[in-house]
């Protein structure tokens, strides 16, 4: 089955009911062999959770509640796809969240909206134009329909993307603008 994830707070400002009903429709369309893994708590999770036994698809949707953070590696780790369905909002136009980064190091493809703050970071992630149910479950659909090599390259360039982004390359590219600007 296709293992699709959210990790993070729990919040209705994350677009996280659209990825709950993208699901939905997705089941509806006879995609049945999928599984959506939320990972954390916020003060929504009992209303994404009533949400879901709604919609009938509890037994498509996995709520972990709160992990200690030294173990959201683990858990997220036998997802097939991540995705960031933030809304496009001012609010989270120049956000970059770090649940990307993570993802990219554990080589996990993810399927983001199309955010200045998820451009140009990876060629694994794939920009969605808005956040809505339909849009996330077109392109989860263009993901179930990739062949395991394509899969497999993608894994690949997360996983290479992820290491422009370690502390240590961030703090010399923060040490040069400095150097040459500042100092």
């Amino acid at each position: 089955s296709l293992i699709v994830t959210y990790h993070g707070s729990l919040s209705k400002s994350r677009g996280i009911l659209n990825l709950i009903k993208a699901v939905d429709l997705l089941i509806e369309e006879g995609f049945d062999n999928i599984k959506l893994l939320l990972v954390g708590n916020g003060k929504d999770e009992d209303y994404f959770k009533e949400k879901v036994l709604r919609l009938g698809i509890d037994d498509y949707v996995i709520f972990t509640g709160l992990i200690p953070y030294n173990e959201v590696p683990t858990v997220i780790s036998i997802a097939d796809l991540a995705v960031i369905p933030f809304p496009k909002s001012e609010f989270w136009e120049y956000q970059s969240p770090m649940k990307i980064f993570e993802y990219l190091a554990m080589g996990i493809p993810i399927i983001a909206t199309d955010l200045q703050a998820h451009a140009h970071i990876s060629d694994s992630i794939t920009l969605m134009p808005d956040n809505s149910p339909e849009t996330i479950s077109h392109y989860i659909k263009m993901f179930i329909k990739l062949d395991l090599i394509s899969r497999k390259k993608l894994e690949k360039i997360a996983i290479k993307d992820s290491n422009k982004y370690t502390w240590e390359n961030q703090a010399n590219i923060l040490s040069e603008y400095l150097e040459k600007n500042v100092i």
